[in-house]
């Protein structure tokens, strides 16, 4: 690449990070994992309220049993149920197929998936690697996997002068300086490590692609099953106080890094 070839394109991804920071995050087609239960299923609610989603993917292993997810209101036919096992190469890329046979593009991907088991096998000094193994499994190589997957759809989203947002759900657990021990994840020490590791790949990918927003996001305490019932917050709450911090985020002051879901930073 020669030199004005380069300057042309260091003046126009400026330029269209520039004309990004004026529009609104949340937009769009959005495409959603772990939906059908929790905080995903409220995640769903709200972005099937949001007047700027223009079409909405709500990821889940078993579409025969998304009766809850049937059941939303959806006036403006904008939900689309998908089969999406994150677990599973194939379900992720058969899903991704099928959002880009329809959309052509995504503009934003939030990846709530997850697992908090609680019979302190993925723990010390009772743990065992198949334990373990499941945590980093489904809560970190399965987000890279649907990263992998989505980014080109969200690249074509760009392409186009549309937006691009990666999501990643993650948890004040996850925090090396904030860690309080393992109280309230039931001795589950891999789940900390597992969104320590979450907030890594956030901070990876806000460097390797600087015209994506890239943010991870602790949606507090809720009270879901993975929460428990003494969660400080409902989800129903949560959930819509979260979009709406991260529809105002911006690239270069929020991307790579990680916040609570009222937008105040949390360390890593």
């Amino acid at each position: 690449m020669n030199l004005n070839a380069r300057r042309y394109r260091t003046i126009s991804q400026h330029l269209h990070n520039i004309f990004q920071e004026k529009m609104g995050r949340v937009c769009g087609v959005a495409v959603i994992t772990g939906a059908n239960r929790g905080i995903g299923l409220e995640l769903t609610k709200a972005l099937l309220l949001n007047d700027a989603v223009s079409r909405v993917y709500a990821g889940c292993r078993n579409s025969d049993r998304a009766e809850t997810l049937r059941s939303l209101p959806d006036q403006h036919k904008k939900l689309r149920i998908v089969e999406l096992d994150v677990s599973k190469d194939w379900s992720i890329k058969s899903a991704v197929a099928a959002i880009e046979h329809e959309s052509g593009h995504i503009n934003i991907l939030i990846n709530n998936a997850a697992i908090l088991e609680k019979d302190h096998k993925a723990g010390i000094p009772n743990g065992e690697r198949a334990a373990w193994l499941r945590h980093f499994d489904i809560n970190v190589a399965s987000p890279a996997m649907v990263i992998q997957e989505c980014l080109p759809l969200l690249r074509k989203a760009i392409a186009s002068g549309k937006l691009g947002t990666i999501l990643n759900i993650s948890g004040r657990k996850g925090s090396i300086e904030l860690c309080p021990g393992t109280e309230r994840v039931h001795g589950n020490y891999a789940y900390m490590c597992s969104k320590t590791a979450v907030n890594h790949l956030t901070r990876i990918m806000s460097i390797e692609h600087t015209d994506l927003l890239t943010v991870a996001v602790c949606p507090g305490w809720n009270r879901t099953d993975m929460g428990g019932p003494n969660g400080m917050t409902d989800p129903s709450e949560s959930a819509p106080e979260l979009l709406s911090t991260v529809d105002q985020m911006t690239i270069k002051e929020h991307s790579g890094k990680f916040w609570d879901r009222k937008g105040r930073p949390i360390p890593y």
